[in-house]
C-alpha cells in the first residue's frame, strides 16, 4: 500500500553543514520507486528550500509550518497574516527586543540585523544565505506565511504570548532545536498537522496512512496526529516523548533506518 511520507528538513533530512547523508538520498529515492509519496513538511518558506531536494523524489511540500501547501506543482493552501496584523505582531517583537523574518513563498523580509546575528558567519550557512539572497526585500509585506524570529533570552515566549492575541500562537523554531531562543509565529491553529490535512484531503489518504518523521518543536502536533511518527534522535526530548519511535540521529543514518521502521525499503 502506497504511504505518505512527511519528512522535515533541518535536522530530519538535512544535517548541520546542510547535506543530505548518502543513506537518506537512497532511502528517499528507493521508497519514492516502491510506490511511496514523499512530501517535505517544514518550516521553511519556498525560498529557502533548495531546488535540488525535488530531485530525492519529493512531489510536494508543506512549507512555512503548515501555512503553505504545493503538490506536483499546484498550490492547494497558502495561508496569509496581512499586512496590519503583520505591523501589531511587529510592535510586540520589537518590544520584547526580538530580531525576526516575516517569510512567504516569494519573498523574506527580515529586520535590520536579523541575517548578521542567524545564521550570522558560520560557515555550514553559507549554502542557505546564497539560496535566499534573491528573495531578501526590505520593508514590511503586504502579508506573509509566518514570522521567525530571534529572542534576546531563552524563556520569554509565554510572556510574548500574552502580548500577542488569541488569533496567534508561537511555537519553538524550526532551525537549531538547542537554541531556545528561536521562535515562530503563525496564525492559530496552523501548523504542520492542519498542513497534512489538507494533503491528505487532495490526494485520498487518510491521516493513519502517514508517516511523519521529525525532530524539532514545530514537529510536535505532526508527530501526535499522524498514523505512524518517528522522533529523531537529535530530537527535542518532547518530540521524542511524543513519537512512536525514535531513530538515531540525522548523521547516524537516521532517516533511512525511520525508513525501514515504518517498512518503506527493505532492511
Amino acid at each position: 500500500m502506497a504511504r505518505l511520507v512527511l519528512i522535515d528538513l533541518d535536522g530530519t533530512l538535512l544535517t548541520r553543514t546542510q547535506d543530505v547523508p548518502p543513506s537518506a538520498q537512497a532511502a528517499c529515492r528507493e521508497a519514492r520507486e516502491a510506490g511511496h509519496i514523499l512530501a517535505m513538511c517544514t518550516g521553511r518558506s519556498t525560498p529557502e528550500i533548495y531546488p535540488w531536494l525535488w530531485d530525492l523524489g519529493f512531489s510536494a511540500v508543506i512549507g512555512g509550518s503548515g501555512a503553505y501547501v504545493e503538490v506536483d506543482g499546484q498550490v492547494i493552501r497558502d495561508e496569509r497574516i496581512d499586512r496590519a496584523d503583520i505591523e501589531s505582531v511587529n510592535e510586540v517583537l520589537s518590544r520584547n527586543e526580538c530580531l525576526w523574518v516575516w517569510q512567504s513563498s516569494e519573498a523574506m523580509h527580515p529586520s535590520a540585523d536579523y541575517l548578521s546575528v542567524f545564521p550570522g558567519k558560520d560557515p555550514d550557512w553559507v549554502p542557505y544565505m546564497r539560496q535566499i539572497e534573491p528573495y531578501l526585500r526590505s520593508g514590511i509585506p503586504d502579508s506573509a506565511s509566518k514570522c521567525a524570529f530571534l529572542a534576546p533570552r531563552a524563556g520569554i515566549f509565554e510572556a510574548m504570548s500574552s502580548q500577542l492575541d488569541e488569533r496567534f500562537d508561537i511555537i519553538g523554531g524550526s532551525v537549531g532545536t538547542a537554541d531556545a531562543r528561536v521562535g515562530e509565529i503563525l496564525k492559530a491553529q496552523c501548523h504542520k498537522l492542519t498542513g497534512a490535512h489538507v494533503l491528505c484531503g487532495h490526494l485520498g489518504i487518510s491521516i493513519s496512512d502517514v508517516v511523519g518523521i521529525g525532530d524539532s518543536p514545530n514537529d510536535r502536533e505532526l508527530l501526535a496526529g499522524v498514523g505512524t511518527s518517528i522522533a529523531m534522535g537529535n530530537g527535542s526530548e518532547d518530540v521524542k516523548a511524543i513519537a512512536s519511535w525514535v531513530t538515531s540521529p540525522v548523521d547516524e543514518d537516521g532517516l533511512a533506518r525511520a525508513f525501514e521502521y515504518a517498512g518503506l525499503i527493505k532492511r
